[in-house]
């Protein structure tokens, strides 16, 4: 009786399993369907448009999964009108985590939950004014990115150009930089807590930037770490006049560059310590004088500079050399 049981339910099992394999297989291929990708692809430039009140682009989707979302040629605009002049960022791909319903998703409906945001290769310019606020906040209208509730965004072999003006160089002081990696933690706004790692595009130099900042406001704290860096390029962070200025030489550092932490707006703290190497001085104001190979090392903040030790050779005619050796607080 049992055997006879088991072959009238044996046809059932087979129709049951190929009725799953149908339905397994046709979900695949309406959540791989153009129609769902473009969903998917127009939510993101809703949201995002919605959150930062910018202008979004995106191009065609590259790849697409229950988990993720990779698109092409990512662009902001300072409107929606996405005209040429008007663009403030771009990369060239922008990968979205999130988290898809598998039903939601047959039945074309696709509410999304994003995890995180990796951008490739973006490309962009960061300034920072005279009194020493950075354009990114106004720039992206991060005071509503609370709207576009993510946990963070990725920053992979990006290029930036960041233009200071809190500095002695006339017109400003331009640093380039390439492989810009990096990672924004953004669960905890309005604070922003980053981590990024690039190099300068003239000489290769190393940097290492670290630090938070508020979404609300204009306070931050960022840390610099240099290694072998330019240092005629970065003279007019230090040099505060024309008398002495820098032929070449490298510097190593560790900054901590704060705003508004004493409750004085505006207000710029720099703490840290920098040493040099191989530096060659020069003033075309003090006949022509000369120091080359300066070694040494100095700590300092907005108070007062504590100069370690310093040693170099004086020139002040063709034949006639001294070594100078100092250690000073002033």
């Amino acid at each position: 009786m049992s055997e006879k049981k088991s072959k009238k339910s044996f046809p059932k099992v087979i129709l049951v399993s190929l009725i799953l394999v149908v339905l397994i297989t046709g979900g695949y291929f309406a959540i791989r369907s153009n129609q769902v990708k473009n969903e998917i692809k127009n939510q993101i430039i809703s949201r995002m448009e919605n959150a930062i009140d910018r202008g979004i682009f995106i191009g065609k989707v590259k790849n697409y999964s229950l988990s993720s979302i990779t698109l092409s040629d990512f662009k902001v605009f300072k409107n929606r009108s996405l005209l040429d002049k008007d663009q403030i960022f771009e990369a060239e791909e922008i990968i979205v985590n999130y988290d898809l319903d598998f039903l939601s998703a047959l039945k074309r409906e696709v509410p999304l939950s994003v995890e995180d945001i990796t951008l490739i290769k973006p490309r962009m310019t960061l300034i920072r004014d005279s009194q020493g606020t950075f354009d990114f906040m106004e720039k992206f209208n991060l005071s509503t990115i609370s709207l576009f509730t993510i946990k963070g965004v990725n920053v992979k072999e990006g290029n930036l150009d960041y233009i200071d003006y809190q500095t002695t160089k006339e017109n400003g002081l331009l640093t380039s930089l390439k492989q810009l990696n990096g990672y924004f933690y953004l669960a905890e706004l309005p604070k922003v807590e980053f981590s990024c790692s690039a190099k300068r595009e003239e000489d290769d130099s190393p940097l290492l930037l670290e630090g938070y900042f508020f979404t609300g406001k204009v306070d931050y704290v960022l840390d610099f770490t240099f290694k072998d860096a330019e240092i005629a390029h970065f003279q007019y962070y230090f040099v505060q006049d024309e008398i002495l200025k820098v032929k070449k030489g490298l510097f190593d550092s560790n900054l901590r560059l704060a705003n508004d932490l004493d409750g004085i707006p505006g207000k710029v703290n720099w703490q840290g310590k920098v040493s040099v190497k191989d530096v060659n001085l020069y003033s075309d104001l003090l006949d022509n004088l000369e120091i080359n190979q300066v070694y040494g090392s100095a700590i300092f903040n907005s108070q007062e500079i504590s100069i370690e030790s310093i040693t170099a050779i004086y020139q002040n005619s063709p034949n006639y050399y001294r070594v100078i050796q100092i250690s000073v607080l002033l």
